[in-house]
Order: C-alpha cells, then structure tokens, then sequence
C-alpha cells in the first residue's frame, strides 16, 4: 500500500462476563468491605488513597440492604410449588448468566425457532445476531406456541387466551379502581395474578410475564388521568414504547395486557394502542431488507384485540425522522414508557427526556434494572421523579449479574414516572 493511503481504524467491541473493578475496570473478586455492593482491587481500595466510591459507600450499602426484599416472591403456598423461584436468587445468578442459560435448558430442553424462551437464552441484539435470525414479529403465535414446550395441560402453567370476567376477579377479591369514567383491577402481586388467570403457582410464566405485567402495572399506578382524558375524548388510550428490544421477540405476549382490562367497548377503560418504537439497527435483518427501505420507516399495525392494537415503529425516537406528534400510531402520546430504560446508556434517551419536559402533560414511566441506575435515571425527570422510585411487585424473578457492582439487580426492578399527573 501506498503511504498515502487512507485506512479505516477497525473498531473493536469486547464484552466481559467477569467482575471489574469500579474504579479501574480491571478484573477482580473482591468486594468494597463498607458497602458490599461494588468490585474493587486492591491498588483502588486498599491503597489508602481516595476514590469516587467513597462519596457514596454509605448509599450503596443501603441499596445492597434491599436485597432480601427485592429477592422475595409470592406466587402461592410453597406446597404448590410456588417457590420455584428461589433457586434463581442464588449467590451464581448474581455473578454470572451461566446458571440461567442452564435453568432454562434444563428447565425446557430443546427450545423450538419460535420459542419465547430462546430470547431469555440467548437474549437480544438485533440485525444479524443469533438471536434476531428467526424472529419475524408480523408472524403472529398463540401462547401455547410461544411459552412451548412449556405445556397448558391440567397443571394450568399458562395463562388462558382470553379476557377476564367479572366472576374472575370476585373470584379473587380483588379491587377495582373507581374514577369517574374508568375502571381496572388492581393487581400488586404476582400471586394476585396467578390467581386471577388460574395459572399454578408452580408456572415460570412470570419470567417473561414481567413485560406485559409492568406495563399493566405502570397503566394502573400513573394512568388514570390520561386514560381519562383519552376516555372524554373518545378515542384510544396512546402509549409509545420507547427502545423496545427483546419484546419483538413476543409481541403476542402483550396481549395479556388487553386480557386484564375491562372489555365493555369502552364504558369502563378506553381501548389501549401500544406502539412499540424500535431503533433501525435493533430490527432483524429480514425485516430490515424484505419490508421497507432506508428512507421509508418500517411499521406494523396489529389489532391484537377490540381492546389492544399493537403497533411497531422503526426509529430514533424525537429526531428529525420520528416526531412522536405526527409519525408514530394515531397521534401524540398519552403515555411514554420505556423497560429496563438505563437512561444514561444511549444519546438517543435525550430525544425522550426533552420531549417528556416540553409536554408536561404526558406521564412518563420508566422501569430499571438497580436502584443505583434507576436513582440517577429518576432525577432527569427532577426531584419528584426521583422521588417517586419504587421496587416493581412485577419484577423479573430471577438476579442478575452486573459485572462493575454487586448491587441486586433484576429485569424491570424498580419503577419511576415524569410528570405524574393525579385526578382532582
């Protein structure tokens, strides 16, 4: 090659899947002995010399103190096997994705092209990933399907394809919320909803339940004034999903959502449209190629339910090519919320944050993995926002490993909402 020649620098990616050091992103086992809640060495710990970490030692040592409680589930009496989670809050699940890759195979063998599970295997990474080649969410599946090979027989592991009646929830005796022109079963537990969906307690269904389940949740703790508004106006409840990833995986699973509200034609909660916002390069490839072109976003359009239409939407949310007025479902949101958000991890989250302090009329509700994450995420949205963090009843129950800390940390942990609004 000529000396003039100009090269391309070749960017490299490295992952570990080893615990690193805070402060120095070296490899180490050791844990800070103030707060046991993050990974130091010991030229940062133990060489006397000041760090970051200890500003906020005594903080995390309270984060780490939640661990028992964040580790807690209920899903029925231990007799019925409700307590099958347990094995998955072990000191291994914490450090390392190994024990839950082998729960899974062991737990369900061989898993099918179109299982749900293999996302929780293999996890999501888009385009060209392994885990993106045989998704094709405008192929629609039954949850027998999706959940296979985790049969719906006489032990009623999954929950029933259908919405839930006034029956079920005197059934169960639960509450319904009692505004002036909506309604909703309350659920703050997930034995609560085993036992409004007839599911056994002894069902991993709440692994990939959590989805669905938080937003339901999110819908019923902050939604009743924009669900109202949408109710006196007579239109859908608009809800934008902001950087969906895994969920393209199980689209149908949302349904379940629709399954739990009221399905009246609208007397006592508006229909809900879900649009689900998906960044271009997360879309997988045969999608990317086969259904829309770089200029021309890809969407689709599902009715799920009369209650539910889904929607996906490929973009970058707020920039110039997705306005969230005009480009996204019917029109502008009531509601934006985002899973596992970790707000700080992509520029693009500004887009959002900007819009939510622009329209401070639309509720924002964001789920995250730690306390940590969620604390710093929360306090973008100002004081109250940061206040208003909470543990999710419909947290993932399984801990997972964080490589830098030694914080608990679960998918859909901790909840946080901007700009809550409350009915007068």
């Amino acid at each position: 090659d000529s000396d003039d020649e100009e090269t391309t620098p070749t960017q490299h990616t490295f992952v570990t899947r080893s615990s690193l050091c805070l402060q120095c992103r070296r490899l180490t086992d050791s844990i800070c002995p103030g707060c046991e809640g993050c990974y130091v060495c010991d030229d940062c710990c133990t060489s006397g010399r000041r760090w970051s970490h200890e500003c906020q030692c005594q903080t995390w040592k309270m984060y780490v103190s939640h661990r028992e409680e964040l580790s807690s589930f209920d899903f029925g009496t231990d007799g019925d096997g409700g307590d099958w989670y347990t094995s998955l809050m072990g000191r291994g699940f914490q450090t390392s994705e190994e024990p839950y890759e082998q729960f899974i195979k062991t737990r369900f063998g061989t898993l099918g092209t179109g299982s749900w599970w293999r996302t929780e295997l293999s996890g999501w990474a888009g385009g060209n990933s392994d885990s993106a080649s045989a998704v094709d969410p405008t192929v629609r599946q039954s949850y027998r399907q999706g959940f296979a090979p985790l049969c719906n027989n006489h032990l009623n592991l999954l929950p029933p394809e259908r919405h839930i009646t006034s029956q079920d929830v005197t059934r169960v005796d639960l509450t319904t919320t009692h505004f002036e022109f909506i309604q909703m079963p309350i659920l703050n537990s997930w034995a609560e909803y085993y036992a409004l969906r007839g599911i056994s307690p002894s069902s991993p269904v709440a692994l990939l339940c959590t989805f669905p389940l938080t937003i339901y949740y999110a819908l019923q703790q902050y939604g009743s004034v924009p669900a109202t508004v949408a109710q006196m106006g007579k239109r859908a409840l608009r809800i934008h999903v902001v950087g969906a990833e895994k969920e393209l995986n199980f689209l149908d699973l949302f349904k379940e959502i629709g399954f739990l509200l009221p399905n009246d034609g609208g007397k006592s909660f508006p229909a809900v449209e879900l649009v689900f916002i998906v960044r271009e390069d997360m879309l997988p490839t045969k999608i990317s190629n086969d259904t829309h072109t770089n200029t021309t976003p890809f969407c689709l359009t599902e009715p799920f339910l009369a209650n539910l239409t889904v929607k996906v939407v490929s973009g970058t949310y707020g920039d110039e090519t997705l306005d969230p007025n005009f480009d996204i479902g019917s029109g502008p949101p009531d509601m934006i919320m985002a899973l596992n958000a970790g707000l700080f991890a992509y520029e693009s989250w500004r887009f959002v944050v900007s819009y939510l302090h622009q329209h401070p009329t639309i509720v924002g509700v964001f789920s995250d993995y730690n306390e940590y994450s969620g604390m710093n995420c929360a306090a973008l949205g100002g004081c109250k926002a940061r206040e208003s963090l909470r543990i999710n009843p419909f947290r993932q129950p399984r801990a997972m490993p964080v490589y830098s800390m030694n914080l608990p940390q679960f998918s859909n942990g901790f909840l946080y909402v901007f700009n809550e609004q409350e009915l007068e």
